[in-house]
């Protein structure tokens, strides 16, 4: 909850410092102009370098020096034929300075655009759309000087570029940006009267006018942008005057038991698999030139991979011979619900057997993998290197002996699997490391990270009846919906993919996979860091004869992480849980007559980690925050209780979550991080107390704003130990308004338990009273990477003083937090910054958080009338100069209430969402139109339904609740 704006007497009494370097305003900043600010701090690091020389050209593009480095090559393998363009780490967007121009490339081909022509071209990424900043100049001087027609993660449009990057730029209803790996065909055609019209996939996209255009030249470009240091332009283009493609065939034989022809192996490349013949004998079709991978498969044998490359004609004699499949031997764990095979030789499944429902079958780890990631070393494990315990019916153990003496790993993990009910769950216990030795704050030989990788604890087969993948990642733009809902067919590939949430289905079965894995990874539309990253399973597929497996494992663990400051001090931190992960498979759940991905999610919710306090989110029918700022005490802790009073009696007791924005020292953003220095102009800690001890007796819930990654001069935390340098030993400054803010070492405050301590203060103070705590700005990298890692680590904290967990942005902290400040004040931080936009964490967790997109249509499709609702926050007491009670009240009636009461219950149920064309769909359910079923835990029943999924009409905002 970034200080946005001020209350109405701090704006009238005062002006603000810069916001930047030498800028001064006389009034607090738009919120549009905060976003921006804050944006522009949100970066990460990148790897990609250029790999290409500037001045070679490839197929008739050649890099403009002038621009920003980047990579230019001749596309090979599956992607002969096409130009790959990918900006380099050092490109930016910026069509004015210099210094941040994005890579561009200029083609052979002219254009004339004084008369009607056209370009052609098919255009194709290995990323999302949304990660791109990419199109074609026509009349290109440099990057501020052309047409352009391109695309961002908004979609399509133009920008008239008249010199220097200025112009305008279009404003309509915008194309989607195409999605990862789709070929999108791209037709930009212009006439005498110079105007230009662009038709992506045959769907006409816009017209611009650029008659008013006296720089154009005869140049064609195309140009690939980068973003805030963490997104850079990956795409592939074949235009029209690309030649043809030359394929070839690759063929061989491939021979089994006794080096004899062996039938039906499943010989793969790509996308594209065919099965040996009765003499062993396979061709593969339509390859170009490159280097290719073939995988073999077949039922009894092991695996194999051969390495071929084409060139310039059909290849053969590519034999391939398998290798028989030793068995391997397994005991069956049982509950009442299921028998469960699993391997004596590793901690792994074989299979499940769903004994209550029909003798069902699903799938563990297929293949004999017996392999550890021990610091991102791979060890395989022999027979001698298991120790395997039947304990129980429910329960084995394994001790693992691990050793790699080039790189110093000598251990023994003990790992434990147990069954209860349709449950598995499996654990390592005990980590013991033989070299491990102290060496002040580091431990030498340290176990930093441990890895299952490749081994899949729940799998489904392509085989199976209605065999499907469903998974979720962080988004929190309204207009791109973080899931993923796909068959699983025997083409399906995917090499560990990462997802925050993962279900498969197939057999009359589904299953979900939850892993208390801190490993940050990748989202969907997320520019901030704080967890939103927090990716914990791996989807991978293998082929098992000729069907395809798509399986679930978990992300890899930290354990005793060695991190460094900004000083170069180093720091062993212990692990924040030992490894967990557990499945739960289920049928019918939901009793809708059909199995798929909500079905899992609901018995997922039996194994899934429940955020501290969640219990108490559908109570909290009030949020608001009660401000003081500069030293002017506009709502002492007194007058604040009387507040929750006249609440309290205008809703009839309804719960109420009230943020103390200004608690300490001299009130907002004074005094941080100390957390125990009460404000003394307010009331000090004798009366935080009372406010929080009568607010109690109303059904009133008291938390504070915190600061864990800006710390000011003033404060007594302040020292050189704790203040964040750059590389090059100045201070890293973070927010610039009253005074200047210094970025906190996050790493040292971390280790060396500085932050525990002063949190220890504030527990002295407050005792048990105070119910939340608010953690501003954490996750826009001001401390340092505040990554899943860090952020776990600081809930930790935070929860053990019993205190329950909100932050600021609305992709910040999915692990933990129940309120995201960003996703409940409707009008922050605009359509690509709100709540968590994702079906399959909805459905899952709708009880437990105040984390959602809310109704606010112009920020378009999420945010249009979501039938499940989402909290509208408004105030009264200060916070962006809001005073008016009255609409606070009315608010809270409209849009809280109803929210607040759905929340009472558990989605079950979730068809037809007009937001995701791949989601579960059923014609025969109001009349195709969304509708959402929930449950509480007494079996009342809530049904949701839109009037109508046409944007366009009406209905669309109708919702009947019954």
């Amino acid at each position: 909850m970034r200080r946005r704006a001020l209350s109405i007497a701090v704006t009238v009494a005062m002006a603000l410092t810069s916001m930047g370097a030498s800028t001064a305003v006389a009034a607090p900043p738009s919120t549009e102009d905060l976003r921006n600010l804050a944006v522009q701090t949100l970066t990460q690091n990148n790897d990609v370098t250029p790999t290409a020389d500037e001045t070679a050209a490839v197929n008739g593009w050649t890099l403009d020096a002038n621009t920003a480095a980047g990579t230019l090559e001749a596309g090979s393998g599956d992607w002969a034929g096409w130009t790959h363009l990918q900006a380099g780490s050092s490109a930016d967007n910026s069509a004015s300075d210099k210094t941040k121009f994005p890579t561009v490339a200029v083609s052979s081909t002219t254009v004339d655009l004084t008369k009607a022509g056209s370009y052609e071209a098919t255009v194709k990424s290995p990323q999302e759309g949304a990660l791109n900043r990419f199109g074609f100049y026509l009349g290109y001087t440099d990057p501020g000087s052309g047409l352009f027609i391109g695309y961002d993660k908004d979609g399509w449009f133009w920008q008239t570029y008249t010199g220097g990057g200025n112009g305008s730029w279009y404003q309509g209803a915008r194309v989607a940006a195409p999605a990862a790996n789709a070929e999108t065909k791209v037709k930009i055609t212009w006439t005498d009267a110079k105007v230009a019209t662009l038709t992506v996939d045959g769907t006409k996209a816009f017209d611009v006018d650029y008659s008013a255009m006296t720089n154009l030249t005869n140049k064609l470009a195309v140009k690939a942008g980068g973003w805030q240091s963490s997104e850079y332009t990956n795409v592939y283009i074949k235009d029209a005057s690309t030649a043809p493609v030359v394929k070839y065939t690759v063929s061989g034989t491939v021979k089994g038991k006794n080096n004899a022809a062996l039938k039906g192996a499943t010989v793969t490349v790509g996308d594209q698999s065919v099965t040996t013949d009765d003499k062993g004998a396979y061709t593969l079709k339509d390859l170009a030139d490159g280097t290719y991978t073939i995988t073999v498969s077949a039922d009894g044998y092991d695996d194999a991979t051969k390495t071929v490359t084409v060139k310039g004609g059909n290849l053969t004699g590519q034999d391939v011979t398998l290798n028989e499949t030793a068995p391997v031997e397994t005991v069956d764990l049982k509950t009442a619900d299921m028998t469960v095979a699993i391997k004596k030789n590793f901690p792994s499944v074989l299979q499940y057997t769903m004994t209550k429902l029909d003798g069902k079958i699903m799938y563990g780890q297929p293949k004999d993998v017996r392999t550890v990631a021990i610091n991102g070393t791979n060890l395989t494990l022999k027979d001698s290197d298991v120790k395997f315990t039947k304990n129980s019916d429910t329960k084995a153990t394994y001790e693992l002996t691990l050793k790699d003496t080039a790189k110093k790993i000598d251990a023994v993990l003990t790992v434990e699997i147990t069954v209860k009910a349709n449950q598995l769950h499996m654990n390592v216990t005990k980590v013991v490391n033989n070299i491990a030795k102290k060496n002040g704050n580091v431990e030498e030989n340290a176990i930093q990270t441990i890895a299952f990788p490749n081994q899949s604890l729940i799998s489904v087969r392509s085989n199976q009846d209605a065999a499907q993948f469903t998974g979720a990642r962080m988004s929190s733009d309204t207009n791109k919906v973080g899931d993923t809902n796909y068959d699983v067919t025997d083409k399906t590939t995917s090499n560990e993919q990462d997802y925050t949430y993962g279900f498969i289905s197939g057999g009359g079965l589904s299953a979900g996979l939850w892993s208390n894995s801190e490993h940050d990874g990748s989202a969907v539309g997320s520019v901030v860091a704080g967890g939103a990253k927090n990716t914990r399973v791996l989807a991978n597929t293998q082929k098992v004869g000729a069907a395809t497996s798509l399986g679930l494992g978990t992300a890899p663990y930290y354990y005793h992480r060695t991190v460094t400051d900004t000083k170069g001090r180093s720091y062993t931190v212990e692990q924040t849980d030992m490894p967990k992960m557990a499945v739960a498979i289920t049928g019918d759940a939901n009793e809708d007559g059909k199995i798929n991905w909500e079905d899992g999610a609901i018995a997922y919710r039996d194994i899934m980690n429940n955020p501290y306090k969640s219990e108490e989110v559908p109570e909290l029918v009030s949020w608001r925050i009660a401000m003081n700022f500069g030293s002017q005490a506009q709502n002492p802790f007194l007058t604040t209780l009387d507040n929750v009073k006249k609440v309290a009696l205008n809703t009839d007791g309804l719960g109420q979550s009230v943020l103390l924005k200004g608690y300490g020292n001299e009130g907002h953003d004074s005094g941080h991080p100390d957390y125990g220095d009460i404000g003394q102009r307010i009331g000090g800690a004798a009366d935080m107390n009372t406010l929080m001890e009568g607010a109690a007796e109303y059904g009133a819930r008291i938390g504070i704003h915190v600061n864990a990654s800006e710390m000011y001069p003033e404060a007594k935390a302040f020292n050189d130990d704790m203040v964040r340098r750059k590389a090059e030993g100045g201070l890293s400054y973070g927010w610039n308004w009253l005074d200047q803010s210094i970025g906190i070492d996050g790493i040292y405050d971390l280790a060396s338990n500085s932050r525990k301590s002063r949190f220890a203060e504030l527990k002295k103070e407050v005792g048990d009273k105070m119910d939340f705590i608010y953690l501003d700005v954490w996750g826009n990298n001001t401390s340092g990477a505040e990554d899943s890692w860090e952020t776990r680590k600081m809930s930790q904290m935070i929860n053990q003083n019993g205190w329950r967990m909100t932050t600021e942005w609305g992709a910040g902290n999915e692990y933990d937090a129940t309120f995201q400040h960003w996703a409940a004040d409707l009008t922050y931080g605009g359509a690509a910054m709100k709540g968590e936009n994702s079906q399959v964490m909805r459905f899952l967790r709708n009880h437990q958080k105040d984390s959602w997109v809310g109704d606010y249509p112009s920020y378009g499709q999420a945010a249009n009338s979501p039938l499940l609702g989402g909290y509208n926050m408004k105030d009264f007491e200060g916070w962006q100069g809001r005073n008016d009670y009255a609409a606070y009240i009315t608010n809270l009636y409209t849009h809280d209430v109803s929210t607040k009461f759905i929340q009472h219950f558990k989605v079950t149920q979730w068809v037809n969402s007009p937001l995701d064309a791949t989601s579960v769909k059923d014609a025969s359910v109001n009349g195709g139109n969304e509708q959402i079923t929930l449950k509480d835990s007494y079996g009342n029943v809530v049904v949701l339904k839109r009037g109508s999924n046409d944007v366009n009409d009406a209905a669309y905002r109708e919702r009947t609740i019954t």
